[in-house]
């Protein structure tokens, strides 16, 4: 899926299977992170939606998934813009402030030289704030929904795509990943 926005996009699971679970967000724009798109993994971080060129930050992107079956998930969210700039946003679920995840793109959220780097900050540029995926682990659905939010700290935000991975049930090896939504495959130019 690519684009800026969309209202109860059907979503596939693992395997490629229509599952009942919809995603609807909005953002400002697309953009492209020029990390390549060779493998799998460079397509999935290579294109972003971000929020609006505000200076001073406060830009937000809402991302809402509808029909979810009642389980405990791992969210994943993976955030990587072009440029390692020190780009700072909070990433919240289900609407708990107290439970934001900081992520920066500093140069240790470099892509291509460090792989998935997992952002764990609990302030702007705190401790652990360096990274290009934040996750939310044992997350259930309150009544059939779950939701995130990306606000922008400093310029604008960015995420690249979503994963609903079902958590295993104690002593189960493995996942089972609901959904997988790459939010944009476009490139604007760059800033």
């Amino acid at each position: 899926m690519a684009g800026q926005s969309g209202t109860n996009v059907a979503l596939n699971n693992a395997s490629g299977v229509a599952t009942a679970v919809t995603l609807t967000f909005s953002a400002a724009g697309t953009w492209g992170s020029n990390i390549g798109a060779t493998t799998p993994n460079q397509r999935l971080m290579n294109g972003y939606v971000d929020g609006q060129d505000v200076p001073s930050g406060n830009s937000k992107n809402n991302y809402l998934f509808a029909n979810v079956p009642n389980g405990v998930y791992n969210v994943i969210m993976y955030t990587l813009p072009d440029g390692l700039d020190g780009r700072d946003q909070s990433v919240t679920i289900n609407g708990v402030s107290s439970a934001a995840v900081f992520v920066s793109s500093d140069a240790g959220a470099d892509f291509n030289a460090n792989g998935f780097v997992r952002a764990t900050g609990t302030s702007k540029d705190g401790p652990g704030a360096t990274g290009n995926y934040v996750e939310f682990d044992g997350i259930s659905p309150v009544a059939g929904f779950i939701s995130l939010q990306g606000q922008s700290l400093d310029f604008r935000n960015f995420s690249n795509g979503i994963q609903l991975v079902l958590a295993p049930e104690p002593g189960v090896m493995g996942a089972l990943v609901m959904g997988v939504a790459t939010l944009a495959a476009g490139r604007r130019r760059r800033r």
